[in-house]
């Protein structure tokens, strides 16, 4: 009966050794087990030659644009009669005021119809006709105007006419007559006042003349 006893123990350690090896396992799980196995994707090889398709790229982020620029809308520069300037007209002859130097006095005013809202013009500068043949300066000269210098005069929609004053001198270009007209900024608060300004139909008046006291008349 010893013996008997020994020998169904030990069976009954091996087989308990021999279900902790396998695993004890409900049925229901080994079909999940096999399931999610069947379901796992498993690499495959690619044909000879073949490269893996590539992850394709993300979308580019677009780029905004930057602010606009003012200069392109709000401000334009040129001649004053084609870019919505006052019109002006020369008060007399220039004044001889030294050799080779005159002054011009000059008389701004908008006109009718007047000036758009929201603008400024500003006489930044004069084109000679030769070219280069007098150099304006920045200062007031002559009896009339000698303290309101035409360059870097602004007027306003509602500047009322104003008279400037301009000095000439000639250079090596100048060969006795030589024709000074203006050119300047217009600047508006919006795009659509500069475009009204431009739009104006205004007589720029005479360009200035300048004639040398040694040069003869034409009908001389």
């Amino acid at each position: 009966m010893r013996g008997r006893r020994r020998g169904l123990l030990l069976s009954s350690v091996v087989t308990a050794c021999a279900l902790l090896l396998v695993g004890c396992t409900p049925a229901g799980d080994v079909d999940a087990v096999d399931a999610a196995a069947s379901a796992s994707p498993s690499p495959t090889a690619s044909a000879p030659g073949e490269s893996p398709a590539a992850e394709a790229d993300p979308p580019a982020t677009p780029i905004a644009d930057g602010p606009a620029d003012p200069a392109q809308t709000t401000r334009r520069t040129g001649p004053i009669a084609e870019y919505g300037g006052p019109p002006y007209g020369l008060q007399g002859d220039p004044e001889p005021v030294g050799e080779g130097a005159w002054c011009a006095t000059v008389g701004l005013f908008w006109g009718d119809p007047g000036a758009p809202e929201d603008v400024t013009f500003r006489l930044t500068g004069t084109i000679s006709v030769p070219v280069d043949a007098l150099t304006a300066g920045t200062t007031g000269c002559g009896s009339i105007a000698p303290d309101q210098p035409c360059l870097g005069f602004t007027m306003s929609a509602d500047t009322p006419f104003t008279a400037c004053s301009l000095p000439l001198t000639e250079s090596a270009a100048f060969a006795g007559t030589a024709e000074v007209t203006f050119t300047g900024t217009l600047e508006c608060s919006e795009p659509r006042f500069c475009d009204a300004a431009q739009a104006r139909s205004a007589d720029p008046g005479p360009p200035i003349v300048i004639t040398s006291a040694s040069t003869p008349d034409e009908g001389e």
